[in-house]
C-alpha cells in the first residue's frame, strides 16, 4: 500500500503552576490521516515551553513519517498546526531567536529536507485550534 496525501495534526500544551509561569508539564501529539486515521500519539515531558511542546510535536510527527513503511516519494504531506510560530519558523517568514528553540528547528528543518530530498511534498499550514485532530487541554 502507498498514500499518495497524508494530513498531519500537531499539538503542544503546557500545564502551568500559575498565569504568571511561560513553562510548566508538556503535552505534546501528532495525528496522522489520509481518510482514516494512520497514526494517533501523544508524549509527556517535564519542564516546558508551549513552543517547545509544539516544536516536539513536529519533530515527533516527521519522525513517525520517515519510518512509515506506505509514505513514499511523491507523497504530499500536509502538515496542519495552530502554532502560527511553527508555520512561520518553518516556512522561513519568522527566524528562531530563542536558545531553547533553535535545537528542535535545527532537528526538524533537518527531518524536512530529508523528506524532501526523497521526494515527499511538504506543505506546513496554519489552522484554528478547534480544527486541530491533535488538539490538547494542558
Amino acid at each position: 500500500m502507498s498514500l499518495s496525501q497524508i494530513k498531519m495534526y500537531v499539538d503542544g500544551s503546557v500545564k502551568k503552576a500559575s498565569q504568571a509561569d511561560s513553562r510548566g508539564q508538556g503535552a505534546y501529539k501528532f495525528v496522522a490521516t489520509s481518510g482514516f486515521l494512520l497514526h494517533d500519539e501523544a508524549f509527556r515531558e517535564g519542564d516546558q515551553t508551549v513552543p517547545e511542546t509544539e516544536m516536539k510535536a513536529l519533530i515527533k510527527g516527521l519522525e513517525w513519517f520517515d519510518g512509515c513503511p506506505y509514505c513514499k516519494s511523491g507523497t504530499l504531506l500536509t502538515i496542519l498546526t495552530d502554532s502560527e510560530l511553527v508555520q512561520k519558523w518553518m516556512g522561513g517568514q519568522y527566524r528562531v531567536r530563542a536558545e531553547n528553540i533553535m535545537p528542535l528547528y535545527i532537528k526538524a528543518k533537518s527531518l524536512v529536507d530529508k523528506l524532501e530530498r526523497k521526494g515527499v511534498i511538504i506543505t506546513i499550514e496554519k489552522i484554528r485550534g478547534k480544527e486541530n485532530l491533535a488538539h490538547l487541554e494542558a
